[in-house]
């Protein structure tokens, strides 16, 4: 029997239905719409470490940017101090537990007689003893101890410096050492170990230090006897630090893992935390806000480029050759070349996005040009933490948000960029006024 017409008709409706534009099409199912959103659902909301530690990044900023902001308007337009005093102590203490389970991690062989738990807080032996197992009650008890002790210091340091009464400078020196004294005795019962909570609260009163040159500024008050020196003074930070670590009981060589952890630290940390109070150094107050909230519109925006890219565009690029990884001890968990790339972009629509709404130094495209290098080399600064994560291993979370993460997750962005916008400030305002009128050089 030979095919007929109809036969060869029949064949080629059948081929026509299997292929489309010359490619075999494959069978598909009748999906209905419910499962076709569900399935969207899967894919953007699947489990994806990288995606979500930038989405708790951008939420931090987010929240820290809206209550700046309320603070700014309502509360006290002098608030940025205390901003950057909140900052300090709380990714100080959640930094501190993490060099204390790296540091555990890499000495657990050399040393022997170390202790199994290493999630005791050093305040609950004293809690245990005293207080019937009540570490709240130590931690107030040491926030007022604390306070009042950073309170007095202010009160008789202004005995030393020519200040006149009355003058909002005094004022704020005194609110801040109270706040940032009780603050730093209430966290430093929770630190990990009695050096790490002298630590922190040497961090506070170095912050305190630092500030007054700042606030002295924004106030114009500059009838000091003299004039604290930042370099000076980190030198002496950093002194203090290496001798509370080798007064320590442990071997020579976990006192060395410390040193070199709270160093860091203190350099990483207490620098970008003091760099916020040095935005109104040598800026007028105005100036100043502005600048700082370009700094976030523009963490807020490489924050969510980054997230996108995890969520939708890193699988589709990251067999690229030029994809390469940027830290090669990190291994999968190092950040990309187009990851950065993006976040760099990012960063550049929120600078821009700012100065269209609010006068940032310099012009426009200086602005956006410095946004995108700043964010390249704060994506490089924030990589010491993931080495640290990294020797940590699975030690349980000490962040303010649980299992989440905390606050230094949430602003490991925003601190190494707002230290490197500090050379953007002191290019385009050049010398402080030798007059003190805190206003911006013609």
């Amino acid at each position: 029997m030979f095919p007929t017409s109809s036969m060869y008709d029949d064949m080629d409706e059948e081929l026509a239905k299997s292929t489309y534009l010359g490619v075999p099409a494959t069978p598909r199912e009748t999906v209905s719409s419910s499962a076709s959103s569900s399935r969207l659902s899967t894919v953007v909301f699947a489990n994806c470490p990288k995606a979500h530690a930038c989405g708790v990044q951008l939420g931090t900023t987010i929240a820290f940017l809206g209550l700046f902001a309320i603070a700014q308007a309502y509360l006290w337009d002098r608030s940025a101090p205390f901003f950057a005093a909140t900052s300090l102590l709380l990714c100080s203490y959640e930094f501190l537990w993490l060099a204390h389970h790296s540091t555990r991690a890499l000495t657990a062989s050399l040393d022997p007689d170390q202790s199994p738990n290493g999630t005791d807080s050093c305040g609950q032996a004293l809690a245990d003893r005293f207080f019937g197992g009540r570490l709240i009650l130590v931690s107030l008890l040491a926030g007022v101890m604390g306070g009042s002790t950073y309170y007095g210091c202010t009160w008789y340091g202004f005995n030393v410096l020519n200040s006149s009464k009355g003058v909002m400078y005094p004022r704020t020196i005194k609110a801040l050492g109270t706040f940032t004294g009780g603050g730093s005795g209430l966290l430093s019962v929770y630190c990990p170990s009695w050096s790490a909570a002298v630590t922190l609260i040497c961090f506070g009163a170095f912050f305190v230090c630092v500030s007054i040159d700042a606030i002295a500024y924004q106030a114009s008050v500059l009838s000091h006897k003299f004039v604290m020196d930042n370099g000076e003074l980190y030198a002496q930070g950093g002194s203090l630090i290496i001798a509370l670590m080798l007064f320590s009981p442990a071997p020579p060589i976990v006192s060395l893992i410390l040193i070199c952890h709270h160093l860091v630290g203190f350099m990483y940390i207490f620098g970008c935390c003091s760099a916020i109070s040095g935005y109104i150094e040598h800026l007028h107050q105005t100036f100043a806000v502005n600048l700082l909230s370009g700094v976030l519109y523009a963490t807020i925006g490489a924050s969510f480029a980054q997230y996108l890219w995890h969520r939708c565009l890193e699988k589709s690029c990251g067999s690229s050759r030029c994809n390469l990884p940027l830290v090669r001890c990190l291994g999968a968990d190092s950040p990309r070349l187009f990851e950065i790339l993006a976040s760099c972009l990012g960063g550049i629509l929120g600078m821009f996005f700012t100065t269209l709404h609010v006068d940032i130094v310099g012009s426009t495209s200086a602005s956006v040009v410095y946004t995108g290098g700043a964010i390249f080399v704060a994506n490089l600064g924030r990589l010491f933490l993931a080495v640290l994560k990294q020797v940590a291993g699975d030690a349980p979370p000490r962040g303010i948000f649980g299992v989440h993460g905390g606050l230094l997750d949430g602003l490991q962005l925003f601190l190494p960029l707002i230290l490197a916008f500090s050379p953007y400030y002191r290019v385009y305002l050049g010398n402080p006024d030798p007059a003190g009128n805190g206003t911006r050089p013609n």
